[in-house]
């Protein structure tokens, strides 16, 4: 018997059988991640999101996913469900929405960094300056996922990395085969969050924020 389960930004993705669905209530008015996995290392899997009543996205799913299928939103107050549509009667995956919300480590300015774990969030104040923002973890080779999100009114759209990236997976992202990435902007004062949505408890993340 198929399932309608509760999704929460920026919690944990939520794991549905075939045939499962998942939904978040009255998602925020901001740009938003919708995040899909095949848990299955065997089969391809199928999955889809849709918003308030318009017609769902097809999500094609790879097998043995460690690097999530995420696709942007612009939320608007109305529901994000998601949903297995899988032909595998065994199919396992899971879904899960991400963007700006509350910091569960608070924020860092200039000069400052903070560790952060699986499904943990940061939020770094940034000046109307150049500065640069320096993602590090260890050098386990596990592959560490996090999404970067801008508070600016008109947001670009957001971004992920992926740092100890072996080669395979999403290439929407930015990624390196080392354990450090850095990168320059200008985000003019506008706060971003960062959160680590790697698909191992063991994957730390350090941010770090600095002038460039």
């Amino acid at each position: 018997m198929s399932k309608n389960l509760v999704l929460k930004l920026n919690k944990a993705p939520v794991r549905l059988s075939r045939d499962d669905s998942a939904t978040l209530t009255f998602a925020p008015a901001a740009e938003l991640l919708v995040s899909f996995e095949n848990k299955d290392f065997t089969y391809t899997a199928a999955g889809s999101y849709s918003q308030g009543g318009e017609r769902p996205i097809p999500v094609p799913m790879y097998a043995g996913q460690l690097i999530p299928s995420s696709h942007a939103v612009l939320g608007n107050g109305s529901n994000i469900t998601l949903s297995n549509t899988s032909s595998n009667p065994n199919s396992v995956i899971t879904g899960g929405v991400f963007g700006i919300g509350e910091p569960t480590s608070g924020f860092i300015q200039e000069g400052q960094s903070c560790s952060i774990g699986q499904f943990q969030s940061i939020l770094a104040i940034t000046t109307p300056s150049w500065q640069k923002f320096r993602l590090t973890t260890d050098s386990t080779n596990k592959e560490t996922v996090v999404y970067v999100f801008s508070a600016a009114q008109k947001p670009k759209k957001p971004q992920g990395y992926v740092l100890n990236y072996t080669g395979t997976g999403n290439t929407d992202f930015k990624t390196t085969t080392g354990n450090q990435y850095e990168e320059i902007g200008n985000w003019q004062g506008n706060a971003l969050f960062f959160i680590n949505v790697s698909n191992s408890t063991e994957c730390q993340v350090e941010i770090t924020l600095t002038s460039a």
